[in-house]
C-alpha cells in the first residue's frame, strides 16, 4: 500500500450497487468498523507533522512578544490570555 493507493473495499462494488439500501449500508458500516475507511498510514504521519508545524509557529509567534519573554519562559506564558 502506498500513499496514493488506499485499502480497497472488502466487497465487490458492482454487486454492492445491485443490493437494497439497508444491506449496502450494513456492508459499508461493517467494512468501516473492521478496517477503517481505507486511509493509507502515511496520511497519519502527515497530520502529526502538520500539528507540530502549527504548534511550532504558535510558539515562534508568541516568543516574539515582548510581554511574554522568550521560549525559555514558556511555562509561565503558555496559558496567558
Amino acid at each position: 500500500m502506498s500513499l496514493l493507493s488506499p485499502t480497497p473495499a472488502p466487497y465487490d462494488p458492482l454487486d454492492w450497487v445491485k443490493r437494497p439500501f439497508p444491506e449496502r449500508a450494513r456492508m459499508v458500516c461493517e467494512a468501516w468498523a473492521m478496517q477503517g475507511y481505507g486511509t493509507p498510514p502515511l496520511i497519519y504521519v502527515i497530520h502529526v507533522l502538520k500539528i507540530a508545524l502549527y504548534v511550532g509557529v504558535w510558539i515562534a509567534f508568541c516568543a516574539r512578544s515582548p510581554q511574554l519573554g522568550g521560549v525559555a519562559t514558556i511555562g509561565r506564558w503558555w496559558l496567558n490570555a
